[in-house]
């Protein structure tokens, strides 16, 4: 059995109270003002990633943060050619267990999928963990705080952003590297729905049709 998302929060609800108690208990940040949870966590490169685990846990059991899990990992999973096969979070996790269990990656910057929305890259922190870069028309970041069956807990920091292009860019130096392929009949499939969807995009759309905001509320 995998690890399980605990609780997902946002760094617009929790940096307040995130950076003010990390000054105190994790000693001087690298970055005094980080922009997300990704620049937060490598602000401190000493601390080990179970020293940084215990205290964002702390922060989330202590604080009425709202939680996103399910939003979050919606937002993740439309930037997979196909989500059915295994979502965001699997992906990661399945490599972050062959990391974490003395194995090797081919390079520990890659794109999640061949879809090529999000990057992730890898970080030993005397543990590893995963930090990802999804492609968004919104920015914001999200920590997932994750438990394994033995009761250890993780964390994945996740930053939505309009721009990947120097991410990809720095992919695609290291040799371009997916986390995960796909069959050839999900991608011919894949393939064959996005020319239908192609040959009936000039019609004149609905009126009264409804909007869906994925992140309505937030």
């Amino acid at each position: 059995m995998e690890e399980r998302i605990l609780k997902t929060i946002m760094w617009s609800d929790a940096k307040g109270v995130v950076v003010s108690l990390a000054s105190k208990n994790l000693g001087r940040a690298q970055n005094d003002k980080p922009a997300d949870f990704n620049e937060f966590i490598v602000s401190y490169p000493a601390v080990s990633r179970q020293r940084m685990s215990d205290f964002l846990n702390r922060i989330v059991l202590r604080n009425a943060l709202k939680d996103v899990t399910n939003q979050s990992t919606h937002a993740e999973d439309s930037c997979l050619l196909d989500a059915s096969t295994a979502t965001s979070i699997e992906i990661m996790l399945r490599h972050l267990q062959t990391l974490n269990t003395g194995g090797k990656i081919k390079s520990l910057w890659a794109f999640l999928d061949t879809e090529k929305k999000a990057v992730v890259h890898f970080v030993n922190k005397k543990g590893w963990y995963a930090e990802a870069y999804f492609s968004s028309p919104d920015e914001f970041s999200v920590l997932h705080l994750l438990e394994a069956p033995d009761g250890q807990k993780s964390f994945i920091p996740v930053t939505f952003t309009q721009d990947l292009s120097k991410l990809m860019s720095k992919v695609g130096r290291l040799g371009g590297f997916c986390l995960h392929d796909y069959f050839p009949r999900v991608k011919c499939d894949f393939l064959s729905k996005k020319g239908r969807k192609n040959k009936t995009s000039d019609k004149p759309a609905k009126s009264g049709g409804r909007r869906h905001d994925k992140w309505d509320g937030l």
